[in-house]
């Protein structure tokens, strides 16, 4: 719940202690604190002052200023605390904080037409199962409430809306639902009344219905096994008067995050929350926007993993079929080399003496060397490796990157 000072109350306890102590025990940085005395025009005290004081030395404080039509005399201070989040969050708490050190907004006059309409067809709607009303009219805000609930809804919502507007959100229809616009998202919420769920106690009239209902099963016995159905619910269903509004989203952080459910409690009711509630709705902003850029972050990593791991995969298919043509191209050269040295030795072995079949393997022989040093020339291999596809920017021919 915010605590209300009036500018001399405030200036008071910033006179008092140093603002890292009075920081502290508001849960807020220096900073925030810092930020609402100048909002409110509260002189803060210099440099060097509480040294100076501690050492018995003369300090002077700052007089108060007088109050203009556009500084606030009163301020208050949402109580928060150093949670364990991203530093955009804590940015944007604090700084709802300090938009809402104002005095608290006052519903408008005139009540907002999404609001109007909410009631509107809250008001019209017929009784459900659970006692509730719902205001399942489309451009409505989402609300389920027993009827006598109305009233206090239509008051929380006006003040949500006041508060909402200070901290630069408005009441607006999306594609599908009311959400509230600003700081560059949307964010749902819904008004709920809780449910007691107690077990049906049977009145007498339901006990001598039952009654009637068992002696008529019995006489028709033959065919009342499987007619038979409970004739009375199993469970009543209450409402309780306790009513809560949940904003829409899951964003936690080493297990903190924006509060999501606000609940009318012993001393608190969600009208007398619409300031925390709104602050909510600002931190909700940030953690939205910083899990997007969370997960466009995450994406990017992602993909430059992917996009690395198929480059290894590719080159590796690269390599593998230059090797390959490689091999094959040496296996060639080889053969060429150990075929000539065949013949050579054949001919001195073969020389004045009459071997015919001897003459005509060595005579296809020279030919087919002949043929291996033509295909192993610079040419014949520029035109083999351009129908083979390596070699060159065509390197990575029939190569299909893994899915994962």
């Amino acid at each position: 719940m915010p605590k209300q000072y009036s500018r001399k109350e405030f200036y008071d306890l910033v006179w008092s202690k140093p603002i890292t102590h009075l920081a502290k025990d508001f849960g807020l940085s220096d900073v925030a604190i810092h930020k609402i005395c100048k909002k409110h025009n509260i002189p803060n005290p210099p440099l060097g002052y509480w040294a100076k004081k501690a050492h018995g030395k003369a300090v002077t404080q700052t007089p108060l200023p007088h109050s203009s039509k556009d500084v606030a005399d009163t301020i208050l201070i949402v109580e928060g605390s150093f949670l364990s989040e991203p530093d955009s969050l804590r940015s944007a708490r604090e700084q709802a904080r300090i938009n809402a050190s104002a005095p608290e907004a006052q519903p408008p006059t005139a009540r907002h037409s999404i609001v109007e309409r909410t009631i509107s067809s809250l008001i019209k709607a017929k009784v459900d199962a659970r006692g509730l009303v719902s205001s399942a009219q489309q451009g409505c805000i989402s609300v389920a409430v027993a009827p006598p609930s109305i009233e206090r809804v239509g008051a929380a919502l006006d003040l949500l809306v006041a508060a909402a507007s200070a901290q630069n959100f408005e009441l607006a229809k999306s594609e599908k639902a009311i959400v509230f616009i600003g700081h560059e998202t949307t964010i749902g919420f819904s008004v709920q009344e809780t449910v007691k769920r107690v077990k049906h106690d049977l009145t007498a009239e339901e006990l001598a219905e039952e009654e009637r209902h068992k002696k008529k099963q019995r006489r028709d016995e033959w065919f009342s096994s499987f007619l038979f159905r409970r004739r009375f619910p199993e469970w009543d269903y209450l409402p309780t008067g306790q009513l809560a509004v949940e904003i829409e989203g899951s964003y936690s952080y080493s297990g903190s995050g924006p509060r999501k459910n606000f609940r009318d409690g012993k001393t608190q009711k969600i009208e007398t929350m619409a300031v925390e509630i709104a602050i909510g709705l600002a931190v909700t902003a940030a953690a939205k926007k910083e899990r997007i850029r969370a997960d466009r972050e995450r994406e990017a990593r992602w993909q430059e993993e992917r996009r690395l791991r198929q480059e290894a995969e590719r080159q590796k298919h690269i390599s593998g079929r230059r090797r390959d043509e490689l091999t094959s191209v040496l296996e060639e050269v080889e053969k060429s080399i150990r075929l000539q040295r065949l013949v050579a030795s054949l001919r001195t072995d073969v020389a004045g003496t009459e071997h015919p079949r001897v003459a005509e393997f060595i005579k296809w022989a020279e030919a087919y060397v002949d043929r291996l040093t033509d295909r192993l020339s610079a040419g014949s291999l520029e035109d083999r490796f351009t129908l083979n596809k390596v070699f060159g920017s065509d390197d990575d021919h029939n190569f299909h990157p893994s899915r994962w």
